[in-house]
């Protein structure tokens, strides 16, 4: 007899054969959907029969020792990157047509870059997923993304995924460094208010960081392959440069909250903009204050394991 809490083999056989039914029977009578459309709903089939199975209390690591889990694990995978896939299709044709709008001069240089680097983000995601399809294969069990994960069968899948995920944002770092400039520009010969260039600013700051703290993960992974850290010491690392990078950002964006409630009540005083505005100001400065001091804490708590960011 089961446990009482634990769905039967026959029952998720069965679960699996209704849907697989109503599927079908969508397929014959419902009016044709978009390849897009059809991947979505397989996906929200595996979703369903996973929320069955996880409202029945069937854990992860019980899942693990099931002889189906490496089954599971790759059906999901599979959905995962059918969507992947046609998302970078979608994105490879708004690409190809922005490229030739520019041609025309319909547009500008800044919507092309735009549409390429969502190509690439597309790509990038098909990539990463591919990875993790190759780890299941190997390992029969999901991805580990931890900078302590173990190679697997040799493969450092961790630092592949590292790799894949700053070459995109070194591309959106570049992107938005160009956008920045030019609303400076803007800013200059008075086309443009000075918080859009702010906010273009921000949105380059916070990429950097980003990309410094990918950068500094791959340095804590390369020394944790060489046993110079061990798993505690690497994972303590790594929250630490997470605190480290948010808070040098948020630093930043305190001081634009600042700037913004200035102008806010500079128009209020002039009855341009109602009081509501401004207590909307107001807090969001208040917000962002209470953020940097959590993330100052923080930062105390992790500072001893802080390690010097790499050279480039």
């Amino acid at each position: 007899m089961t446990d009482s809490h634990e769905p039967s083999g026959q029952f998720v056989s069965h679960l699996e054969w209704q849907l697989r039914t109503a599927m079908s029977r969508r397929d014959r009578f419902s009016r044709p959907t978009s390849p897009l459309g059809s991947r979505a709903l397989r996906l929200a089939a595996l979703i369903l029969i996973s929320a069955f199975l996880g409202g029945a209390g069937v854990t992860g690591s019980k899942m693990v020792e099931d002889s189906r889990a490496r089954d599971y694990f790759l059906s999901r995978i599979d959905l995962q990157l059918e969507l992947a896939e046609a998302q970078q299709e979608l994105m490879r044709g708004r690409a190809d047509q922005v490229a030739e709008q520019y041609e025309n001069l319909l547009v500008g240089q800044d919507a092309l870059a735009v549409a390429r680097q969502s190509l690439k983000a597309a790509e990038t995601e098909y990539a990463r997923l591919t990875l993790d399809r190759e780890e299941i294969v190997l390992r029969g069990q999901e991805p580990l993304q931890s900078l302590s994960a173990p190679l697997v069968n040799g493969r450092d899948f961790v630092t592949a995924r590292l790799d894949l995920q700053i070459s995109l944002v070194e591309d959106q770092v570049r992107l938005t460094t160009a956008r920045a400039a030019r609303a400076a520009a803007l800013v200059e010969e008075g086309l443009v208010n000075a918080r859009e260039a702010q906010q273009h600013a921000l949105a380059l700051e916070s990429q950097k960081q980003y990309l410094e703290m990918l950068l500094h993960h791959r340095s804590l992974r390369e020394r944790f392959l060489r046993e110079e850290l061990s798993v505690a010491e690497v994972e303590r690392a790594a929250m630490a440069t997470e605190a480290s990078c948010q808070l040098e950002y948020q630093s930043l964006s305190i001081e634009a909250a600042r700037q913004h409630l200035e102008r806010v009540r500079e128009l209020h005083q002039h009855g341009m903009i109602h009081e509501a505005e401004l207590r909307a100001a107001e807090l969001g400065l208040l917000e962002h204050e209470l953020e940097l001091q959590r993330l100052q804490l923080r930062v105390t708590q992790l500072e001893p394991a802080r390690e010097p960011l790499p050279e480039r």
